[in-house]
């Protein structure tokens, strides 16, 4: 339809097939897209992902997270927006787990119904919810890759190990 304003977001292609984006990823990617949406409201969005299963993978997984995560949708919901495209969608893995997108949703869908993910609040409370900026800043191995798992009560990072050294 020529009336429809469409407005395309490229994504990066260069995504670790074996390896889903981080919240981090998924912060940045739900801001893109709300500004994208302030900029032009009404439009229509497509998301240009590439072909390669690795690009396809990540870009569903943050589709489906900022549908969750900025439009409440639940995780069933999702899961069902995407089924036409479940056939080109891979598995993730994790040392020698494996998950699904569906999976890394539903686990986002708790995160936000349980208030330990809040990205539409203007204030949200960092008491109860996962501070993203901050979040960034510690998912840094300079920065001992602190990861909050439920705000104020349980947070775990890595082993410590030295960091290599620039040449």
């Amino acid at each position: 339809c020529r009336s429809v304003d469409i407005i395309t977001v490229e994504m990066n292609s260069n995504f670790n097939v074996r390896t889903p984006s981080n919240l981090g990823d998924i912060n940045s990617f739900c801001k893109l897209m709300k500004e994208t949406e302030l900029a032009r409201p009404g439009k229509c969005i497509i998301l240009c992902c590439g072909q390669s299963t690795g690009s396809i993978c990540v870009s569903v997984l943050l589709a489906g997270a900022y549908l969750i995560l900025c439009k409440n949708a639940s995780s069933t919901e999702v899961i069902d927006m995407f089924d036409c495209i479940s056939h080109r969608v891979c598995d993730f893995e994790d040392g020698s787990e494996q998950f699904t997108v569906g999976d890394c949703w539903e686990a986002l869908f708790i995160a936000r119904n349980n208030g330990w993910l809040d990205l539409v609040s203007e204030s949200p409370d960092y008491d109860k919810c996962i501070d993203l900026e901050e979040y960034s800043h510690d998912d840094n191995p300079a920065n001992g890759r602190l990861h909050v798992v439920i705000p104020s009560e349980l947070i775990v990072f890595p082993c410590p190990q030295d960091l290599p050294v620039d040449e």
